[in-house]
């Protein structure tokens, strides 16, 4: 399903800055000389939000992850990690690992595919992107796209085992020696959640189906529900355009309950419904600890694994270069129109990604709204040089941060936490808030 983005006007229920009345006005002006405190009142969180809109100018991020930032969410030297599992790139996606081998030979079509695959992937990411869309999907035969549709089945499967660590037992109460999954902590991604919460609103848009950064977001707002993950109750929220490997669309076919032995992650059952299976437009949250249950298996009499009342379609969106469709609920499109397109400035942090996708440079520019400042952070100065280009063909860039406009960073998403730009880049967006703050004064506001 393609979920495509209307012009019109603001997302109803967008918020806005309220002005306060003359009862108010001795307490808006208290918090104005101490904003921090409009971020600790003792009140509802959504209260506490709207009342931070009311006393004072927020600081307002938009973080745009893509494959480099997983890729190098990890410092190399951490103890427990697995190099043959490090999330991969675009065109990495396919590479001959002995671990994605293994996980690829689960899925005869995608597998046949392959080789394929990484002849175009020789040419680079974008080659790879082109022959996905015009040699499988939109191929004249019906065994292309019935690869195609294996793909998805396959990237779920292999960022499953990327992203689900877990130590092997021994015995009961015991850990073992070979653990699965890339990493235990990610401790990339907790600098950067540590640095970015301290904003009054940040909205952290992932483009990788991977839930490396889910995970350490879930002591912060566990992701129960699919509205979990606008944090209504918390001062972020997490986008995923291209969806995640623990979504899903039901398959719009009761499938019989049969036992599923020699089929254990029904790569077979998918292969029969052939080049266009009917699938649900609804996406459910399928967060389960196996790969199996995710897609609707469940253990039948004697442990026997058995396909269950629904079978789910992995709701995540092959890598199609400028045209990546989006797969992720409406509602998390609207938020980000919401965000993108509010008069209040706002800041965008990009790490580890292109800037090709057009869905994407559409909800960035969603409105005709400019932003205040730009930082990219990539594997190159000329990567990231490109990526800012894309981005401000879109989109008007108002002013300097680390005095760049924009700035670039072509040295990884390791360096750039590890050398401090990070930090310095969040005291540089927290400081031009408070400066905002003190020139508009909170009366004067609408």
């Amino acid at each position: 399903m393609v979920v495509k983005l209307q012009s019109g006007p603001a997302v109803p229920g967008s918020r806005k800055r309220l002005r306060p009345d003359s009862a108010n006005r001795d307490e808006d002006t208290r918090l104005l000389q101490d904003p921090h405190r409009a971020r600790s009142m003792t009140v509802p969180a959504r209260d506490r939000r709207e009342a931070t809109y009311r006393s004072h100018m927020p600081s307002r991020l938009l973080v745009i992850l893509g494959a480099g930032a997983s890729w190098d969410c990890a410092v190399g030297e951490a103890p427990d990690i697995r190099p043959d599992l490090r999330p991969p790139l675009v065109s990495e996606l396919f590479s001959n690992r002995s671990a994605f081998a293994r996980i690829l030979h689960q899925y005869p079509l995608a597998e046949q595919a392959a080789p394929s695959l990484r002849v175009a992937t020789e040419s680079g990411a974008v080659a790879l992107e082109a022959y996905l869309r015009d040699h499988l999907r939109d191929s004249q035969h019906a065994f292309r796209r019935r690869q195609y549709w294996a793909i998805p089945l396959y990237l779920q499967h292999l960022l499953f085992a990327i992203s689900t660590w877990r130590y092997e037992t021994v015995e009961q109460g015991e850990l073992g020696h070979e653990p699965s999954g890339y990493v235990a902590h990610p401790d990339n991604y907790d600098r950067l959640i540590n640095a970015v919460l301290e904003v009054d609103e940040v909205t952290l848009v992932s483009l990788n189906y991977d839930t490396l950064l889910d995970q350490r977001l879930d002591p912060h707002g566990p992701l129960t529900t699919l509205d979990a993950y606008l944090a209504p109750a918390q001062n972020w929220a997490l986008i995923k355009p291209h969806g995640s490997i623990d979504w899903g669309r039901r398959v719009l076919i009761e499938p019989e309950k049969t036992a599923a032995r020699h089929d254990p992650f029904l790569a077979g059952w998918f292969a029969a419904l052939g080049d266009a299976p009917e699938l649900d437009n609804e996406i459910t949250l399928r967060r389960l600890p196996t790969i199996g249950a995710c897609r609707g298996i469940e253990s039948g009499d004697w442990n026997t694994p058995r396909i269950g009342a629904s079978v789910y379609y992995p709701a995540l969106s092959a890598p199609l270069g400028a045209e990546d469709e989006l797969a992720c609920p409406p509602k998390h499109i609207d938020y980000v129109k919401n965000v993108t397109g509010h008069w209040d400035p706002l800041d965008v942090l990009v790490i580890g990604y292109s800037g090709l996708d057009r869905g994407v440079l559409d909800l960035l520019s969603w409105g005709g709204r400019s932003i205040r400042s730009l930082m990219v952070v990539s594997g190159s100065d000329s990567h990231a040089k490109e990526t800012a280009d894309r981005i401000r063909a879109c989109v008007r860039v108002q002013d300097t941060v680390l005095g760049e406009l924009p700035a670039l960073f072509g040295r990884g998403f390791s360096r750039f936490v590890s050398e401090g730009v990070l930090d310095g880049y969040m005291r540089e967006v927290l400081a031009c808030a408070l400066e905002r703050d003190a020139a508009e004064p909170p009366h004067n506001r609408v």
